[in-house]
């Protein structure tokens, strides 16, 4: 079921619908609790924000980190020095040799947002092949 953000304003870029990617949720289930306990008194209105509070920042961007995979969206708010909020797909590969194929991201159909690949191998084999990206289309739009 999508989620809706109703304060839009506050955000830099646009989030799409959200789709809740549960395998990543069950993956921090851990790190949400211990986030949680950790921001409850702020969020509940119990204590005052102190901006200089190193470990209160970190603990926020963790949260951030955590809510961004698991609704699979950058969340930017306006002012802040990153890339804006919406759909992202980021893939990595790392590896000492490619003997047959890879990619960072391969896809049929990406319908928007923003999509980064990237491949770093020691060695590329004669008739391997490695691709940051591989997709038919993106946003619409054929890419070849």
């Amino acid at each position: 079921m999508p989620l809706e953000v109703d304060d839009v304003e506050i955000l830099a870029g646009t989030l799409e619908p959200v789709v809740i990617d549960f395998d990543v949720a069950d993956r921090f289930d851990a790190d949400l609790k211990m986030i949680s306990q950790r921001l409850g008194n702020y969020a509940n209105g119990l204590e005052e924000v102190d901006p200089t509070d190193g470990d209160l920042l970190r603990a926020t961007d963790a949260l951030r980190r955590v809510i961004e995979a698991i609704y699979q969206q950058r969340i930017t708010f306006k002012g802040e020095e990153r890339p804006p909020s919406g759909p992202l797909v980021d893939g990595r590969v790392d590896v000492e040799e490619v003997a047959g194929y890879v990619a960072g991201v391969r896809a049929e159909t990406i319908e928007g947002g923003r999509v980064t690949g990237e491949v770093i191998a020691d060695r590329v084999e004669s008739g391997a092949e490695a691709v940051g990206v591989d997709a038919k289309r993106i946003g619409g739009r054929r890419v070849d």
